[in-house]
């Protein structure tokens, strides 16, 4: 099973003709590829609360602990289990954005030898990064719809 097999749904059959003038908001309330695009988002902040809480963490324990008596020693057995957490934690990051697969066909989104931010569409079918749905409306612009109409 794919990672995010789990957010992929089909547009209701009843929703399929749609007219020109309608704008998909209003169509659809839950668009097909919505929750995988959310969830892809949700993995890009983990990497980058990740390097940050990990940098704060490292520059914290070296400015505050040599301060006090021990500290050193205690910097010298906090380092390295640190590091070594953050690691880990980076790397399983890291491997959620890879390892992310398309919400329309379940293939591998992102090749792994290719930057993430350059890559557009998926290899596979040629869905649209961000695009919740089949007719090319971008999560971003479905997001600033769903802020105007909200009270």
């Amino acid at each position: 099973m794919q990672l995010s097999a789990q957010y992929r749904k089909t547009p209701p059959a009843s929703l399929t003709p749609i007219a020109a003038d309608v704008r998909p908001a209003e169509v659809d309330d839950d668009p097909p590829y919505l929750g995988a695009w959310l969830s892809y988002r949700r993995r890009w902040r983990e990497i980058w609360i990740t390097g940050v809480i990990g940098w704060i963490t490292i520059a914290a324990l070296v400015a505050i602990l040599p301060r006090f008596e021990g500290g050193e020693t205690v910097l010298t057995v906090l380092f390295p289990i640190w590091a070594i957490v953050w690691m880990v934690r980076s790397v399983i990051a890291l491997l959620r954005i890879v390892g992310f697969s398309c919400p329309r066909c379940g293939q591998t989104f992102l090749n792994p030898l290719a930057p993430p931010m350059a890559q557009v569409k998926c290899r596979n079918c040629g869905l649209r990064k961000f695009h919740v749905d089949d007719r090319g409306t971008s999560l971003y612009r479905l997001l600033r719809l769903r802020a105007k109409s909200s009270p």
